[in-house]
């Protein structure tokens, strides 16, 4: 929902933390939305980093993002072309 954005969207921006991530809404370079998810104890992420998905066809900011918990580790990668693998 882009409803509070009175610019052009310049996308959707997720903020990567040790314990979970920020999701936000970007217009015009003010963010107009936020959601904060955090993770249950144990599960962390590494590195912090903030990836920007722009509106279609724009790509993303790219990134290769750790995720580990319980003895598990995987790897995130963000493409420039906005590819999630």
């Amino acid at each position: 929902d882009v409803a509070g954005c009175a610019a052009p969207l310049d996308g959707w921006q997720v903020r990567v933390q040790t314990g979970g991530y920020v999701l936000e809404g970007v217009c015009g370079g003010a963010k107009f939305f936020s959601k904060t998810t955090t993770y249950i104890t144990g599960i962390t992420n590494f590195p912090t980093a903030t990836v920007l998905f722009r509106p279609l066809a724009l790509g993303a900011t790219p990134a290769t993002i750790t995720v580990s918990g319980n003895n598990v580790t995987q790897t995130v990668i963000i493409t420039e072309t906005g590819e999630v693998r």
